[in-house]
């Protein structure tokens, strides 16, 4: 279950935790959306920017907490967690 957080760089429009282990945070910047997400104890932190309306990047937003999700919940080994955080690089 992703629960809110608070935290004290700026006002994200959403910011949300799963477990501990993985944070997600999205901004409006000027014309843009940013989604800043990243997992704890593993090297993962990753900006995803979102041109567009409002709606848009919040569907985005939703799509990059599933698979940050998945990344918690699905790994085994460190090997297969790395391996999972470079395909969601490479996705997002």
């Amino acid at each position: 279950m992703w629960n809110k957080w608070e935290h004290e760089k700026g006002k994200p429009l959403k910011a949300e935790k799963y477990k501990e282990k993985a944070f997600i945070d999205i901004y409006k910047i000027d014309e843009h959306y940013e989604i800043i997400c990243s997992i704890s104890e593993h090297i993962l932190f990753h900006t995803i920017f979102s041109n567009g309306t409002e709606e848009k990047a919040l569907e985005e937003y939703e799509k990059v907490k599933k698979d940050l999700q998945h990344i918690i919940d699905d790994f085994q080994t460190e090997e297969e967690i790395e391996d999972l955080c470079y395909e969601f690089i490479e996705k997002w």
